[in-house]
């Protein structure tokens, strides 16, 4: 669902250079768009031992202290 998102949604990812994710759909985005820089930000025993491959990029934190840096921030809602 989130590809098709994605495609219908391209406008919304067109002008930005960077992206943090948290809680990780970033890998999805990468692979629509890979010249955007994509951080998936996440708790370490999530993303600690991945590694990224240039514009992918795995950090570890938590939201509630601080989120890196970039052009735009996406969250996904979960279901409860």
């Amino acid at each position: 669902m989130f590809k098709i998102a994605l495609k219908e949604c391209r406008h919304v990812f067109e002008n930005l250079s960077s992206v943090v994710d948290v809680g990780g759909v970033s890998k999805l985005i990468h692979q629509e768009f890979p010249q955007l820089k994509c951080t998936v930000f996440d708790q370490s025993e999530v993303v600690g031992n991945l590694k990224g491959d240039g514009n992918l990029n795995f950090v570890a934190g938590d939201m509630f202290k601080s989120i890196p840096s970039a052009d735009a921030v996406l969250r996904r809602r979960q279901k409860i």
